[in-house]
This record gives C-alpha cells, structure tokens and sequence, in this order.
C-alpha cells in the first residue's frame, strides 16, 4: 500500500493506494494548521480503514505550492520521516 499526500492551493487529499487502486480519501482545506493536522489525519485514515502503518510501503507527496511555503516543507519532513522510519523498521 501507498499513502498520498497532495497538496493543491490550499487544499490538502490524502489518498490510500492499494497496487494503484485508491482504497480510501480524506480531504480539507488547509488552514494553515498542516503541522498539527497532517499527522492526525494520516492517523485517522489509517484507524478507519483498519491498516497499521507498517503496511505502507510509501509516502509519497504530490504538490503544486512552492518550495519556500511552509505547508510544502512540512509535508516534505512528514514524508520524509515516515519513509524513514519504514525502512528502518520504526
């Protein structure tokens, strides 16, 4: 499984890849509140779907905002350290 992340304006999808097949979504507006929500929704989607994190194999981020915005390099970090933390077994 793959987990998504897009960020587009100021709307932000979460989308739960199954080999390529979306399995389940999450959507908002970005209210500048990406670093306390982004990891509560992951979380969230995660529980009500019923997959453990370990499942993931990739977070993966897709974004059209610019790389100073604060919101892209905070979905960069997530990502980052999810991917991280899978491969080394966290």
């Amino acid at each position: 499984m793959d987990l998504i992340i897009k960020i587009k304006n100021s709307e932000v999808v979460l989308e739960l890849l199954n080999k390529g097949k979306l399995e389940a979504r999450s959507v908002w507006k970005d209210k500048r509140d990406l670093s306390t929500r982004l990891l509560k929704e992951i979380a969230a989607l995660l529980t009500k779907q019923k997959v453990d994190i370990k499942a993931i194999k990739k977070f993966k981020l897709r974004s059209d905002i610019d790389q100073n915005y604060s919101s892209q390099k905070i979905a960069q970090a997530v990502v980052a350290s999810l991917n991280y933390a899978q491969t080394h077994n966290y």
